[in-house]
């Protein structure tokens, strides 16, 4: 049962066990991950054609891995192509990635599979899979509600509710605990 928000960043609900204090940042995180993964195995993520193409330049190590990347970005609605030598431009997101995060969650990704491929991980199907994972948990993080947010009371129960579906509802997709309980022994 929702109770509240404090400092606009957590919500405070009473469980069974006790009071239960919610980070609605990794919470919504959590959400998101698990939907847009599930998207991201079916039909893929809508994706949008940005009004003004964003153009980057991609450090070596990035533009390697954005060879390797093509069949997960397109299942994930982005539209790169290369300018010329490590010049590239996005002219399609994800329908829910605002225009100025495109390129961070890119380079997030980018970045996560330049370590993977340095630490030798495996090619193929499970190289796929770890690719969905780290776009999906980069995107998940990059659109979720942040810290300092006033949440209507409606937001804050359907937060929870959705929370409450999700199959891992203990962690964000960074491994941050969701909530604390604190037993009703505790607080009393």
């Amino acid at each position: 049962r929702l109770l509240g928000q404090y400092r606009e960043s957590y919500l405070v609900a009473e469980g069974a066990d006790g009071l239960v204090l919610v980070d609605q940042h990794v919470a919504h995180e959590r959400v998101r991950y698990e939907r847009i993964r599930d998207r991201l195995e079916g039909q893929g993520l809508a994706s949008q054609a940005l009004l003004t193409p964003v153009t980057f330049e991609a450090a070596p190590e990035e533009a390697d891995a954005l060879s390797r990347a093509d069949e997960v970005l397109s299942a994930a609605g982005f539209s790169v192509s290369e300018l010329s030598g490590r010049l590239f431009v996005v002219s399609a997101a994800p329908a829910d990635c605002p225009a100025e995060k495109v390129v961070g969650v890119l380079r997030d990704l980018l970045g996560r599979l330049s370590d993977a491929a340095e630490t030798g991980s495996p090619r193929g199907a499970e190289s796929v899979t770890r690719m969905k994972d780290a776009l999906a948990a980069s995107l998940a993080c990059r659109g979720a509600i942040t810290v300092n947010r006033r949440l209507a009371p409606e937001e804050a129960a359907r937060l929870l509710s959705d929370l409450a579906t999700c199959r891992d509802p203990w962690t964000c997709p960074h491994g941050r605990p969701i909530l604390l309980t604190l037993a009703h022994a505790e607080v009393l």
